[in-house]
């Protein structure tokens, strides 16, 4: 799950060589924030990492691609990748009160308030084009992704743009990117189905009627190389929700921050 919250859904740059493979796994500490209702924050102390290039065929951590087009400054890829809104249901730290139909007292008479750890979801993935243009002050992306898991049938439309810089011997990636998910995803994951609300669906449906959402998010990683396959790492991820459209028992927060630093090990070709 933290590969999939930190790890940003990149691919070899164009120039990069035909193939190529790198495994690699940080020790240290962290923390990664979860925005729903009743589940609490998770301490990460190992971040793993796998890269595998040969041809067109890439696997970059849970992303699985194929490289359509590419140029000196662009490329087009088709991705595989999960979608990151069911991995906050994977939390194993959730509080143990929970009701057998996602319902805890409410703020007064006859009210009740939704707790999201007692609602089962499942991961979806996700699939579509990706295209990247390279510029000088940062790699602009954008990217369809259409749910095939047969979960929500819902989609995603990704713009970001990151860059990476040589700094002190060392190197800082910056990412800003913005999420736009469809109604159908946003209801699968963030509205309570029938049997969760039992009595009082229908009129949470209609006080927060579900809707397409846009989030935004901020990633910055750091890396000091100390030996040939040892070096320091460092990153976070800040992400804005936006909560219009999603059940505010459900996440009532509008951000959150999640961080890992420690010491990278890795292993492979060109190392």
């Amino acid at each position: 799950m933290a590969v999939c919250l930190f790890g940003a859904a990149g691919v070899a740059l164009a120039d990069a060589p035909r193939s190529e493979w790198q495994l690699s796994l940080a020790a240290g500490t962290g923390n990664i924030e979860n925005p729903l209702n009743g589940w609490s924050e998770q301490a990460v102390s190992v971040l793993p990492s796998v890269r595998f290039r040969r041809d067109r065929f890439f696997i970059e951590n849970l992303n699985l691609g194929y490289t359509l087009k590419e140029g000196h400054d662009f490329y087009v890829d088709l991705l595989l990748r999960p979608n990151e809104d069911g991995f906050y249901y994977q939390f194993e730290s959730a509080h143990e009160e929970v009701s057998s139909f996602g319902l805890l007292p409410g703020r007064g008479p006859g009210s009740a308030v939704l707790d999201a750890t007692s609602m089962e979801r499942d991961l979806s993935f996700l699939f579509g084009p990706s295209a990247t243009f390279i510029t000088r002050l940062a790699d602009i992306s954008f990217g369809y992704f259409q749910d095939v898991s047969e979960v929500h049938y819902g989609s995603e439309t990704h713009l970001s743009f990151s860059k990476s810089h040589r700094l002190f011997g060392g190197a800082v990636g910056w990412k800003f990117g913005a999420v736009q998910k469809s109604t159908g995803l946003v209801e699968y994951y963030y509205h309570p189905m029938g049997e969760e609300a039992a009595v009082l669906h229908f009129a949470l449906s209609r006080e927060f009627p579900a809707d397409k959402v846009l989030d935004q998010y901020f990633n910055l990683h750091l890396e000091y190389p100390l030996t040939k396959r040892l070096s320091a790492t460092a990153v976070a991820r800040y992400d804005k929700f936006d909560l219009d459209g999603r059940n505010p028992e459900i996440m009532g927060v509008g951000s959150a921050f999640s961080w890992f630093a420690g010491l990278r090990y890795a292993i492979g070709s060109g190392r």
